[in-house]
């Protein structure tokens, strides 16, 4: 494909048309009446503020729901992806994330309405975890248009992520691949032919920081506009 597609966080009086948002954020969509939308499972909400370690039935019944409900109004400009696990969470190893993972990715094959993303689960930076995945994941994602690789977040894990999104472009060569979590510390390592999108939070200033709490209005966009520059220097020209 041309270019990069890129989601950012809903960021006020900056209309951004490819934004993220979650089950906990959908209220606000119609402030930003975004064009493409990812639609993340918000365990930040979920496992951080709400304090579960798996996905309630009645968070499952409510995802599906939500999306079907999108998707009647964005249609293929929605990208929900499938209920994920990271590794671990405050410090803390979640178990059989690799297993539980799949067994998602299983229970919403049967929901055939949505530009579903599955997330390939693996222990982020150890690339033999991640080519045992590749093998279990395959035949289970092979429907699926598009994929998605975790693993970014973790500073430690720059190089094993930008390998394991190249294995995932050799295992998949014709599969949309999105980059979760990417930022401009990753260019030294990711190579743009081998993702198709990727959403960031680059764009804004760190919280706590000088620049966060000085930046509004037109500075804010000033920086924004030129985070997202450097986004396309990184990875490629973004499509909008």
């Amino acid at each position: 494909m041309e270019g990069r597609i890129l989601f950012i966080p809903p960021i006020e009086r900056f209309p951004y048309p490819n934004l993220v948002f979650t089950p906990f954020l959908i209220k606000r969509i119609d402030n930003f009446r975004p064009k493409r939308i990812l639609f993340d499972v918000g365990i930040q909400e979920l496992f951080g503020e709400l304090g579960y370690t798996d996905y309630p039935q009645w968070y499952i019944d409510r995802h599906v729901y939500l999306v079907k409900e999108l998707v009647k109004r964005f249609g293929d400009n929605l990208f929900p992806i499938i209920p994920d696990y990271p590794p671990e969470w405050k410090g803390k190893r979640l178990r059989h994330q690799v297993e539980k993972g799949l067994e998602m990715i299983k229970l919403y094959r049967k929901f055939d309405f949505a530009n579903w993303l599955p997330v390939i689960q693996w222990e982020w930076g150890n690339l033999g975890s991640f080519k045992r995945s590749l093998l279990a994941y395959a035949p289970f994602i092979d429907e699926f248009e598009r994929v998605a690789i975790a693993g970014g977040l973790l500073s430690r894990n720059k190089r094993t992520f930008g390998v394991a999104l190249k294995l995932a472009r050799r295992e998949f060569p014709s599969k949309w691949i999105h980059a979760l979590g990417l930022n401009l510390t990753h260019k030294r390592y990711v190579n743009p032919s081998d993702i198709d999108s990727f959403d960031t939070s680059a764009v804004k200033p760190p919280k706590g920081s000088s620049d966060y709490a000085r930046l509004v209005g037109q500075k804010n966009e000033f920086y924004i506009a030129r985070q997202l520059n450097k986004l396309s220097d990184a990875y490629g020209p973004l499509v909008e």
